[in-house]
């Protein structure tokens, strides 16, 4: 068995939950290979998780994004960990 393929998308922290719904309808339009082959992992904004978890296909993940409260920029430039 050959190396899974991991793709992973972070949003930064904004957007209407109109455009997220949109986001997510248009992520499980997507055509990808199966569970097997490659892992998809979405990390919205942590206001948007549960809304997002429940809208996303079943066979895409969530992930919260990390976060930093002083001075100095975003840092959102990793997942920090599947959420459920």
């Amino acid at each position: 068995m050959g190396r899974k393929f991991f793709v992973g998308g972070y949003w930064k922290c904004n957007g209407t939950t109109a455009e997220v719904k949109k986001i997510v309808t248009t992520l499980n339009e997507a055509e990808v290979p199966s569970e097997d082959i490659v892992e998809v992992v979405e990390s919205p904004p942590f206001v948007f998780l549960a809304f997002v978890k429940i809208l996303l296909r079943s066979d895409f993940h969530v992930a919260a994004q990390n976060c930093w409260v002083r001075k100095g920029g975003a840092f959102t430039e990793r997942l920090v960990r599947r959420c459920w």
